[in-house]
């Protein structure tokens, strides 16, 4: 709470002299005041609240805020940029792959697609699927992924390569690029291959889900940004040969989990 004053209002009388009581009080007074220019540690026993059209405002990048509690009604405001955590946090975030075809997303490279890039399929042999806004984590890095599958068939005989994936992403107003690979404008982040195991019953899991996990991030590793750019993950399924004759498609991605490192406190 504030201080009251030394001597109640209208006991000041002209001329009047300040006792040794005056004084001491003056200066206990003042040793107990906010150093506004050398700083240092206070404890209040009660919370400390700012009214009126001025309020609090903190300019130098040193500030720091703890425990701050806004009244019903209250917001806490920033005119630039956000608050930013001193140690990085992480959220998970997982997609279900259904969302761009409204049903678990079963592989088939003659398929098509539902999204900006559809021309591409063809040309690079893998379907793409666009993550949605919503679930990529703006203003943050990604620095784990996985897809959750499953292998829809028992065979005799494994594949030659088990399923993969890319997570790219392309600037919202580039056109496409002809090369000789085929028609391209985007980048990666990063990409897995599912390693095949010893035998056929394992690599079928009994047909319950299993995950294929990124393990190759590319050194520039953007910032996330979905007002400038799409992301999308580009799917194979397993290759080589067609064990016991099972025909396309012969695996299902149901879902990808993304790990974001989560710098500033800025909206999602």
């Amino acid at each position: 709470m504030r201080h009251d004053h030394v001597r109640p209002y209208g006991t000041w009388p002209p001329s009047f002299v300040p006792t040794a009581r005056d004084l001491r009080e003056f200066d206990a007074r003042a040793a107990r005041s906010v150093d506004p220019v050398g700083g240092g540690i206070y404890s209040p026993t009660t919370p400390l609240a700012v009214g009126g059209a001025g309020g609090v405002s903190l300019t130098t990048s040193g500030s720091t805020l703890r425990n701050v509690e806004t009244r019903k009604g209250g917001r806490v405001e920033f005119q630039t940029g956000y608050p930013v955590f001193t140690q990085k946090r992480r959220r998970t975030i997982t997609c279900p792959l259904g969302p761009a075809r409204n049903e678990p997303y079963v592989m088939n490279l003659t398929d098509s697609i539902d999204g900006p890039l559809g021309y591409a399929l063809n040309s690079i042999g893998q379907d793409l699927v666009v993550i949605p806004k919503r679930y990529m984590h703006d203003g943050s890095k990604l620095v784990a992924a996985s897809i959750r599958f499953r292998v829809l068939k028992s065979r005799t005989a494994l594949p030659s390569n088990g399923p993969s994936f890319i997570i790219i992403y392309q600037r919202g107003d580039l056109m496409p690029i002809d090369t000789p690979q085929g028609k391209l404008c985007f980048w990666a982040i990063c990409s897995g291959q599912f390693p095949l195991p010893a035998t056929p019953a394992a690599y079928y899991n009994g047909g319950d889900p299993q995950d294929l996990v990124a393990t190759n991030f590319l050194p520039d590793n953007p910032t996330i940004s979905t007002a400038d750019y799409y992301y999308m993950i580009a799917l194979t399924g397993e290759s080589g040969g067609n064990p016991d004759g099972a025909p396309l498609p012969r695996n299902m991605f149901h879902s990808i989990t993304m790990t974001f490192e989560v710098q500033d406190m800025r909206p999602e």
